[in-house]
């Protein structure tokens, strides 16, 4: 099994299932003006807030469950998961329209208006890349970051689920738990294909509520170790002479075949993915043990006899547990990561299917 690669000095979001995809987001590579070091700009508060940010919002965001709405968006590009998912030509334009609008929105709305005034303010035309800020600054830009990415997780997910159906959402909810060990974690709204009562979904609320103090401690250890991976990519290309965008990615395999034996690299990279894999396995067995047996059964046979739509999903972005490989900077789960089609760990379903019951009735 080949290890996992970084991509250096980008937005690269791993995520606490252990599973990640390298996301390569050259907006978050700022292009400092002519006198100032280009490696030292990627080291900037600026830029490794960003960075920080972006993470952050994204993980949040499926926490939360918002981001299952973008990602649904962005994965039915392809014409056969709208068609598995029944997802209508004029559905689609109505979505792209949503997205395409964005700018037109946020400049009309003025809260966004306020929003975007103060962050002009946070910005020091004199010193645009600074290493350090006080302590002040930061808890300023993080309330700033939070609240605009929260803003724009908001519109799209509130645009998606106007235009889309009650049974097509259905249908993209039993995707994502199906495949719930791609992503960073679970959220409890996935849970309402298998029809959960009111009871269920405030039980299953009160538990991510009861858990939401570790989340963050996670997703602030998570970040915090990319960072540091991060920068241990910016010291190997600042060895290799980097000094400008495009030198950086003729030189960025060349830092990675470095860093893969780095043994401080894999201690921090394996120490991070570790954490998080634990606090995802921890949040989605109290989940499950939520569910009634007929839930329960609903569920296992949905991720080991998918449906026709979650088998397109499969066929176009997933392995088989015989066919993982790493292809480009795409990693896989090695041989003790939950694999796909199988988002559930066996000593949990061992013990589920044979030493406990849960009779609760599914219409209490």
């Amino acid at each position: 099994m080949k290890t996992k690669l970084l991509l250096l000095a980008v937005a690269c979001l791993l995520l606490l299932t252990g599973r990640g995809y390298a996301q390569l987001n050259l907006s978050l590579i700022m292009i400092p003006p002519p006198g100032i070091d280009f490696i030292q700009a990627q080291r900037s508060f600026t830029v490794q807030h960003g960075l920080k940010s972006n993470w952050q919002s994204d993980i949040r965001g499926y926490w939360n469950g918002q981001n299952v709405d973008h990602m649904a968006f962005t994965v039915m590009r392809d014409p056969n998961l709208r068609a598995a998912w029944d997802i209508s030509d004029e559905q689609y334009q109505a979505l792209k329209d949503v997205f395409d609008n964005i700018h037109e929105v946020r400049d009309n709305d003025p809260e966004h208006q306020k929003f975007m005034e103060e962050v002009r303010a946070m910005n020091n035309p004199d010193d645009p890349f600074p290493l350090n800020v006080d302590e002040e600054t930061k808890n300023k830009w993080d309330d700033l970051s939070e609240w605009g990415s929260a803003w724009m997780n908001n519109y799209y997910s509130t645009g998606i689920r106007n235009i889309l159906t009650p049974e097509q959402m259905r249908k993209i909810q039993e995707t994502h738990l199906a495949n719930m060990e791609d992503f960073p974690v679970v959220s409890p709204c996935l849970f309402e294909a298998l029809d959960l009562t009111d009871a269920q979904k405030q039980w299953m609320e009160e538990i991510r509520k009861e858990l939401e103090p570790e989340f963050e401690r996670v997703l602030d250890d998570f970040v915090n170790g990319q960072l540091l991976l991060v920068n241990k990519g910016y010291d190997e290309l600042e060895k290799l002479g980097v000094d400008d965008i495009g030198s950086m990615m003729r030189e960025m395999s060349t830092a990675m075949r470095i860093l893969a034996d780095d043994p401080e690299f894999k201690r921090i990279r394996d120490e991070v993915e570790s954490k998080g894999r634990q606090f995802a396995t921890q949040f989605r067995t109290r989940l499950f043990d939520v569910l009634s047996d007929e839930q329960w059964y609903r569920l296992q046979e949905l991720i080991s006899n998918p449906p026709e739509h979650v088998g397109a999903f499969r066929a176009r972005f997933g392995k088989s547990p015989d066919e993982v490989e790493e292809a480009n900077d795409i990693w896989v789960p090695g041989p003790d990561s939950w694999r796909p089609g199988m988002p559930i760990p066996e000593s949990y379903r061992i013990r589920r299917n044979t030493q406990i019951r849960f009779p609760q009735p599914v219409n209490q």
